[in-house]
Parts: C-alpha cells; structure tokens; sequence
C-alpha cells in the first residue's frame, strides 16, 4: 500500500513539473489596425488547447484578408520578428494591429502585411 501511495504522489509531482497548455483564446478579439480599419479574429480551436493560426504566424480575419506577421510582441514584448534585410527588399506597406486575447487578456501587437 506504501508503494501505491508514493508512486501516486510522484507522478503528481511529475505531472506539476510540466507546463499546462495556454488555452488563450485570440478566435473573435476585435483587431484595431489603426487607418486600415477594425476586424474580428478569425481561429479555430485545434481540441489540443490551442487554436490555429497561431496568432505569431498569421491573423486571419472574419470580414476576409489576414494580416502576414512580420514582428509580433506580447504585452510590449518582442516574440518574434523577421529579417530586416528581407523586409527593406519587400518594399511593401506594413500595417500594426492590436488585440486582446480573451483568456488572460494580454495585449497582442502584430506589424504586418495586410492582405485582402
């Protein structure tokens, strides 16, 4: 009965040294994207905890068009960004997004190529 007890205990143990999935939910945030105008988040919830696209990769919007991420910062943090020398070639009109994540509400900022 010891033994039960205690390989019960360590697998909580184990089982609390892993980070939980997010479960953030960006699906129908309201991105404000400044002078090129408002539009509704567009995800899908994967069953996995996660929804797709992830929102560092590309936004997808209800109204039609996506937003092709080139940096993207959480709470005023950079998470990612492309290559500087690529993006000075592209020569391309850059547009900045924000939005909140409904679940814990962190505010995303995605600067990117908005698309139709």
């Amino acid at each position: 009965m010891r033994r039960v007890v205690v390989g019960l205990v360590a697998a909580l143990v184990i089982l609390g040294a892993f980070p939980q999935l997010a479960g953030a939910t960006h699906a129908g945030a309201i991105a404000d994207c400044g002078g090129a105008g408002t539009f509704t988040v567009k995800a899908q919830d994967t069953g996995a905890g996660v929804e797709f696209p992830d929102p560092g990769k590309v936004v997808l919007f209800e109204e039609g068009g996506a937003l092709t991420v080139l940096e993207f910062y959480v709470e005023g943090q950079l998470v990612w960004s492309a290559a500087q020398t690529g993006r000075a070639k592209n020569n391309v009109t850059e547009v900045t997004c924000t939005f909140r994540n409904a679940d814990p509400g962190e505010l995303f900022t995605v600067l990117g190529v908005l698309t139709a």
